[in-house]
């Protein structure tokens, strides 16, 4: 039974022949052992390889059929998720609350109301419409499918609501649009005696800024501080952006100097601000830095750099050491080699002598261009 500790990609190799796996008397598993062979696939996205495990099972059961429609569902094949429950019923097996979490995921991923209607019937027919996860697929579905008020009378409906429909919910106002009405809610969540966690508080951030106000988006960092939230990355990203949408450089910059941790997503949300308001060299400083934190370089800072070194063009007043650095960097990232050295040799032109990590990029991009006769002369 050890193989039930390995994971999908180290399963792959003794199934892709499945049929003399499951052929084989001594080696012939339970439903369930391929089920978590079919699970661990899907997680590491190799669809193909887990419903060619599936079509080869012997034996199928619900929890077989739920586990490939989930997989199907959860990596975007929304209708191949649809048409697999339509194959469990021809089979007359009964699904179960896995199984409607998995349709529900799909209808609203299609953003398919009717779909999601039909769902929610089959779900009432199985007597399932209280199940804690179902009726917060169901809260999720109606939301996404622009339904938001037949959300909340489902949501009304609950004797007692998890925090998981309080979030679905608070969720599916922002998704409309409703940002006072999620902000509303919020206040009722806190009244009611549960205790926000950071999925509520990313929602909550989001609706602050719909809403507009920056008084009140002070009051939710605040509040965040205040609850221990300041460790969740994903979190302090979106607190990050809530304040440069309001255009608060001061209120923003202080925050992002303060922040425990950094992510791509930190620096590149901070980078494009600095080039909307025109300060591009502001931008590459903040590359540069990035670079420096050892932060691994996306499509977007990329884009952000190509961008503000296109707006400096050949002008050299505000250029220092630091931008310089940043646009030769990026240069020879995108293989732009004869630039990046070209701007190297230009530093001393407008008066900025290079440091040892012009010299440094000026190296790595004769060794990414090939140019080792070329880089030798920066040695």
């Amino acid at each position: 039974m050890v193989f039930f500790n390995l994971t999908g990609r180290r399963l792959q190799p003794f199934f892709q022949k499945a049929s003399w796996f499951f052929d084989t008397p001594v080696c012939k598993p339970e439903p369930g052992f391929a089920t978590t062979a079919i699970q661990s696939l899907c997680r590491e996205g190799d669809i193909a390889g887990a419903r060619k495990l599936f079509d080869e099972m012997p034996e199928k059961n619900v929890f077989s059929f739920s586990t490939m429609i989930y997989g199907y569902s959860s990596n975007g094949f929304f209708v191949d998720s649809l048409h697999l429950f339509s194959n469990m019923q021809d089979l007359q097996i009964h699904p179960n609350s896995y199984t409607f979490v998995a349709l529900l995921l799909a209808s609203a991923g299609l953003r398919n109301s009717k779909i999601g209607e039909s769902i929610h019937g089959r779900v009432i027919k199985n007597g399932l419409e209280f199940d804690a996860f179902v009726s917060t697929a169901l809260l999720n579905s109606y939301s996404k499918c622009g339904s938001v008020a037949d959300a909340y009378r489902l949501f009304c409906a609950s004797d007692r609501p998890s925090l998981a429909h309080w979030n679905a919910m608070i969720a599916g106002f922002v998704l409309d649009h409703l940002f006072e009405e999620a902000l509303l809610l919020f206040e009722r969540l806190k009244l009611s005696g549960a205790m926000p966690n950071c999925i509520t508080m990313m929602s909550v951030t989001q609706g602050c800024l719909g809403h507009g106000s920056l008084r009140l988006s002070e009051s939710v960092h605040g509040y965040i501080v205040k609850a221990g939230f300041e460790s969740d990355l994903s979190l302090m990203n979106s607190v990050l952006d809530m304040y440069l949408s309001f255009g608060c450089l001061d209120i923003a910059g202080g925050f992002f100097a303060k922040m425990e941790a950094k992510d791509v997503i930190s620096w590149t949300n901070m980078m494009g601000f600095m080039l909307d308001i025109a300060h591009p060299v502001d931008a590459l400083q903040l590359f540069s830095q990035m670079r420096d934190s050892r932060i691994d370089v996306d499509v977007v800072a990329m884009m952000i750099v190509t961008s503000a070194c296109t707006i400096l063009g050949d002008l050299t007043k505000g250029r220092n050491v630091v931008s310089c650095n940043a646009m030769i960097s990026s240069f020879g990232i995108n293989g732009r080699a004869e630039e990046a050295l070209s701007l190297f040799q230009e530093m001393e032109n407008f008066g900025e002598k290079p440091d040892s990590i012009t010299f440094v990029n000026a190296l790595n991009t004769c060794v990414h261009s090939g140019m080792v006769d070329e880089g030798l002369k920066y040695i």
